[in-house]
């Protein structure tokens, strides 16, 4: 789901997401349902992950390399792309995970090429790495996998396949303490599509305005949000940093007879990451 900011005359400042479904009874919080051809899916590369990262001692540094490039923004990874790539003893991704022991003990006629099928199926799909506050860079704990059928902001326990390859489940409202990799959906790609490539993805847009109040160039100086638990009304911790798009409405006045001469309207995408608040700051 992505988010949307707007600036209204340069002084209404909202911040617009999913309405969050609140639950009291920690009892009422429901382990997700995996059912779905693109959830199963999911779970079978969480599956094959793990078995590669306990079989090929590179790949799982290749992964946590290839999520820390950022190319959107976050610590993640298009598998479309991952599956392209080599490990260091030059043994192709795509084939690592094709030629695993899941793969062979199934009889499905999906896993003849498993990671074709699943990019054609859920396009995309990628791999996030979620690095707790105080933790290494280099380490996880397991693969959560996030459903296909999951609701933002609901209170939740995801499937999270462990390094052992055991089984668990993980609060989907609560930061984690620990390192984690994630299966899950890729939200910026689409819109990437439709921002100025001249820009480079890693670096901030500046935002000023030549509209005037009182002889003064308003700008904004900083935005921010205000804890962690006022970003996850934004965004959940699986997803990583909100997504924000800058939609500007301002008036071109008429500089003798201060009139307004005509409305404008500009949009343009700020650096992914940024951290926003919900009262802007000029």
């Amino acid at each position: 789901m992505k988010k949307f900011i707007y600036i209204l005359g340069f002084v209404l400042f909202t911040l617009v997401s999913c309405e969050k479904n609140d639950i009291d009874n920690p009892d009422s919080i429901l382990k997700y349902d995996y059912a779905s051809v693109v959830s199963q899916n999911r779970v079978s590369l969480a599956k094959r992950l793990i078995e590669a990262f306990d079989t090929n001692p590179y790949f799982a540094s290749t992964v946590i390399t290839e999520c820390n490039k950022k190319f959107d923004g976050d610590r993640n990874v298009l598998c479309k792309s991952l599956f392209e790539i080599s490990t260091p003893d030059n043994s192709k991704v795509s084939n690592i995970i094709n030629n695993s022991l899941q793969v062979r003990k199934s009889k499905s006629t999906i896993n003849d090429n498993f990671t074709s099928s699943i990019i054609t199926q859920d396009s995309l799909i990628q791999i996030y790495y979620y690095i707790s506050e105080g933790c290494d860079s280099t380490s996880f704990e397991g693969i959560v996998v996030k459903p296909g059928n999951y609701v933002e902001g609901e209170k939740s326990e995801l499937l999270v396949i462990k390094k052992d390859g055991s089984f668990g489940y993980i609060r989907s409202d609560v930061d984690p303490d620990k390192n984690y990799l994630v299966i899950s959906n890729n939200e910026r790609s689409d819109l990437y599509e439709n921002i100025d490539k001249r820009a480079p993805h890693s670096q901030p847009l500046e935002i000023s305005s030549s509209t005037t109040v009182d002889g003064k160039i308003m700008k904004i100086v900083r935005a921010k949000f205000t804890s962690i638990s006022a970003k996850r009304t934004v965004e959940d911790w699986i997803d990583g940093e909100p997504e924000v798009r800058l939609n500007v409405i301002y008036a071109l006045i008429d500089p003798i007879t201060k009139a307004i001469k005509e409305s404008r309207n500009s949009l343009c995408m700020q650096k992914i990451g940024l951290k926003m608040d919900f009262l802007l700051i000029l």
